[in-house]
């Protein structure tokens, strides 16, 4: 790895290293494993991991003692490839401290340097001498209790490698053998009713705080005060007591659950019956039909996937949705889609 011996040599803006990936970074992370003698910035780039050495840290006045680059370079023989950090584009840093052991985290993408990186998720326990992959996917941030890591991944650029939670645990050989990924979230109240689901999709962030897991993605924010074994979602919203479709506009080929959600509340137990209508007031398609319902309770579960009762996509423009309830109350709302 590169290493820069005094400030004046290191990565400043100057014209002529502006250009340079190094120089265009995705994340940052204060360090302070070897605190006070060392204080560590770990800064994520296009072009692999930069780490700003202070030995002088409250004297503003003094740069970094020293920086060191480490990223994928097939031409560094002194560990085999597998040792090394596995993609370029960092976009994501964590730093957790196990007992007297600083673990460095990295969520790599394929980045600027050799051919072979790698969409992964990655730890140094050495201070980036070498990094050991735990889970190949585009992750984006990380959050620790203990010897449990959590990676929020997903991208729908690169939809094959899923999206999700990871909860990554350490063994007592000290590797992270133990790997659950969260995916469907599904919430029930008391009596085993589903009220609310957080679709596949992808999470971009997560913390721990408290005996609490809290994940955030394109379909909402969740919570476990279990260890990730039951969930509860939420969701911003004008008036919980109102109903509406969103997202609105949608497109059913690209939002995150292919299609937009019907919200409801019902304040008593009903048989529900969900239709979409277009301009002329004609039928286009029924959604649910005679569906229990208990009351007091938000539903976000029923989703217009953009079709019609045959299976083809609707053309562009404004759409009616009627809840209808055995109860005999009905609404009307409207939704737009936009392909």
């Amino acid at each position: 790895y590169p290493l820069y011996f005094n400030a004046n040599d290191s990565l400043d803006y100057l014209a002529g290293t502006y250009t340079q990936l190094t120089n265009r970074y995705f994340s940052v992370k204060v360090d302070t494993t070897l605190a006070p003698e060392t204080i560590s910035v770990w800064a994520g780039s296009a072009k692999g991991i930069i780490r700003y050495i202070f030995t002088h840290y409250d004297n503003t006045l003094i740069k970094q003692d020293t920086a060191i680059q480490c990223y994928f370079n097939l031409s560094d023989t002194l560990f085999p490839t597998e040792y090394l950090l596995p993609g370029n584009f960092v976009v994501g840093i964590g730093i957790n401290q196990i007992d007297t052991t600083g673990y460095i985290w990295a969520a790599c993408r394929p980045g600027g340097g050799d051919s072979g990186q790698k969409y992964a998720v990655a730890y140094s326990t050495n201070y980036g001498t070498t990094w050991t992959t735990v889970i190949e996917v585009p992750a984006w941030d990380f959050a620790f209790n203990g010897d449990t890591t959590f990676v929020a991944f997903g991208d729908y650029g690169i939809p094959s490698y899923g999206y999700g939670l990871a909860i990554l645990v350490r063994d007592d050989s000290g590797a992270y053998s133990n790997i659950n990924i969260i995916r469907d979230v599904t919430m029930v109240d008391t009596s085993g009713f589903t009220i609310r689901k957080y679709f596949n999709s992808p999470f971009y962030c997560v913390d721990y705080y408290a005996g609490q897991i809290w994940a955030g993605g394109s379909d909402g924010t969740i919570r476990s005060t279990d260890g990730g074994q039951a969930w509860d979602i939420f969701r911003s919203q004008i008036d919980s007591t109102n109903h509406y479709a969103y997202p609105s506009p949608f497109s059913p080929y690209t939002t995150e659950r292919s299609g937009t959600t019907i919200h409801y509340m019902l304040e008593n137990s009903a048989n529900v019956t969900i239709k979409i209508f277009d301009f002329n007031i004609d039928l286009v398609k029924t959604v649910i039909d005679n569906q229990n319902r208990a009351g007091g309770r938000e539903y976000d579960i029923d989703i217009w996937d953009g079709k019609n009762d045959a299976g083809d996509y609707v053309a562009n423009g404004v759409y009616f949705y009627n809840i209808k309830l055995s109860t005999g109350q009905s609404w009307w709302g409207k939704v737009a889609v936009v392909k």
